[in-house]
């Protein structure tokens, strides 16, 4: 690792805590497309959403902090917002069968605004790996990153499990950056 500098520890345990949220919205959406039959559907589904606005709000908290450098996933927190509400909002209407086509068709401009957070977020941690020289931060970034694609082309668990094998290194890699330099604090 290059020459520490004087650092805000806060700042990367929040994001360190933001991983955290991430991995357990893919476990959670894993969940509730699993139950997507019955009848406690909207259980794991709102729980996984309350994870990823827990997510982004922790990353825009520290990102806000961190310098212009991470000004793009600041902006990008409202489109994270409504990707959430149109996401949900149709989730439901699609479940009570109320004009499915229309409300799916609204269901998919929610889930590709999470995605484009999400596709930001990686990029993100691109940024942090250089920073901080860390080959593990680029790894997460590339398995979140692949990610998308796989939700497109193949469906939501496989994005599932790579969302959370992507965010559980993601938090042992700010795992190591934070206690580092609590240490030297």
């Amino acid at each position: 690792m290059p020459k520490k500098p004087k650092l805000n520890v806060t700042l990367y345990d929040s994001i360190r805590r933001g991983s955290l949220a991430l991995i357990l919205f893919a476990t959670f959406l894993g969940m509730s497309v699993e139950s997507a039959s019955s009848s406690l559907y909207f259980l794991p589904l709102i729980i996984s959403y309350v994870m990823l606005f827990l997510f982004g709000w922790l990353n825009r908290k520290s990102f806000s902090s961190l310098g212009e450098k991470f000004n793009l996933s600041v902006r990008l927190y409202p489109i994270l917002i409504a990707g959430l509400v149109l996401g949900f909002v149709s989730s439901v209407l699609v479940e009570i069968r109320i004009d499915q086509q229309i409300f799916s068709i609204i269901e998919f401009v929610g889930i590709l605004l999470i995605l484009s957070y999400l596709f930001e977020y990686s990029l993100e941690m691109v940024r942090l790996s250089d920073d901080f020289g860390s080959k593990g931060l680029k790894i997460a970034s590339g398995i979140l990153a692949i990610s998308i694609p796989i939700y497109l082309i193949i469906g939501a668990i496989p994005f599932a499990i790579l969302v959370t094998a992507g965010g559980m290194y993601a938090y042992v890699e700010m795992t190591k950056i934070v206690n580092l330099y609590k240490r030297d604090a």
